[in-house]
């Protein structure tokens, strides 16, 4: 039978506190998630076994003992990866293998977007994921481990939900859970509460699009009247067509970085890609929001309601970009760029990059 450890220990108290605050900003909240999953590791790790060595001291030979066998240690993409060093530096010789998983927003269950396993398991799998929300990412995480072929497999998270946990256990009884602190409940958006908020934002600093979301829905809202609003760009001065070569440029960029994110062994490496992908991500929707949607898009101009159709679409995609590898949200980003290029700018589509001057401001 499993065993749900919950640390109980001064330190873990302390640096919870600050990842819990609102206000702790990215380098320290990622300072604190690798002292927390420091401390995890020390305690999932009291089981691994031992074996007996002798080492050379300056002085004698010395009865030791050392970690046996292999170790594999698997983040879940993309918030895993901020625990995965620091459990990396306490087992240096283990391995590190990735799932990706994203949740489906419509009926909040795990979609598996990216897997790196090698042909033959590890005796021992250590999952990472700092929340534990519904379970169902780690549950589907633990089968497809089990699935490859590892005996032994822990689960290490910092904040889990009563209902993940007994997600997990129901399904996989056998896997012990460790965490820092159980929390009251799930929202009806599956959020844990009071938690500390979506800790891969935190973690890779991508708390932004949060703000491009909220300005998405007062747009939407106010669709029908003329918004006046203030300029991102010096007022009288656009260039619509470089906008869109430049939302291209990003979608290029998104798509090197889910290559290199598949092709890719090194971790900090992985890590680079997968910050650089989410970044040209949320820079193509900042373009349609803050350019086009607030700036460019008017009730009174021809084809109003088919350019926002086509916008939203972006964001969809480009938010679908952030949350896997797949090519398929590349190829579908170009299309819809292409299409709004052609009935946004007509005849103009490709003409020289000349700034035109906006009648309103």
């Amino acid at each position: 039978m499993g065993r749900i450890v919950q640390l109980d220990h001064p330190l873990v108290c302390h640096h919870l506190a600050a990842l819990r605050d609102r206000s702790t900003p990215p380098r320290q909240f990622r300072e604190q998630v690798r002292r927390l999953s420091v401390l995890l590791c020390c305690e999932a790790s009291t089981s691994l076994p031992l074996r007996h060595t002798q080492v050379e001291t300056p002085l004698a030979t010395a009865e030791c003992r050392e970690l046996e066998g292999r170790i594999g240690i698997v983040p879940v993409l993309r918030a895993g990866l901020g625990m995965c060093e620091a459990v990396q530096d306490m087992i240096p010789h283990a391995e590190v293998w990735h799932l990706g998983f994203y949740r489906d927003e419509s009926t909040l269950e795990p979609v598996e977007y990216y897997r790196k396993f090698s042909d033959s398991p590890p005796a021992t799998a250590l999952i990472l994921d700092p929340m534990l929300a519904t379970g169902g990412s780690a549950s589907e995480g633990i089968s497809i481990i089990r699935d490859w072929g590892v005996q032994t497999i822990s689960l290490l998270c910092i904040i889990a939900a009563p209902e993940g946990i007994a997600r997990v256990t129901a399904l996989h009884p056998d896997v012990d859970i460790f965490c820092c602190a159980v929390d009251s409940h799930l929202n009806e958006k599956a959020y844990i509460v009071p938690g500390l908020g979506d800790a891969g934002d935190r973690i890779f600093n991508t708390m932004r699009s949060t703000t491009t979301y909220l300005t998405i829905a007062v747009l939407f809202t106010a669709a029908s009247a003329t918004v006046q609003a203030h300029c991102q760009v010096p007022c009288g001065i656009y260039d619509d067509q470089m906008r869109i070569h430049m939302m291209e440029e990003h979608v290029t960029t998104i798509e090197k970085a889910m290559t290199q994110i598949e092709a890719n062994e090194n971790i900090n490496q992985t890590v680079r890609w997968i910050m650089n992908k989410d970044e040209h991500a949320d820079e193509l929707t900042e373009i349609v929001t803050y350019y086009f949607m607030t700036q460019r898009i008017k009730p009174d101009m021809e084809n109003y309601e088919e350019n926002l159709k086509l916008l939203h679409e972006i964001m969809i995609y480009s938010m679908k970009a952030k949350q896997t590898t797949d090519l398929a949200n590349v190829t579908k980003l170009n299309e819809l760029i292409a299409q709004f290029e052609q009935l946004y700018l007509g005849e103009d589509a490709d003409h020289d990059h000349e700034a035109m001057e906006d009648d309103d401001d």
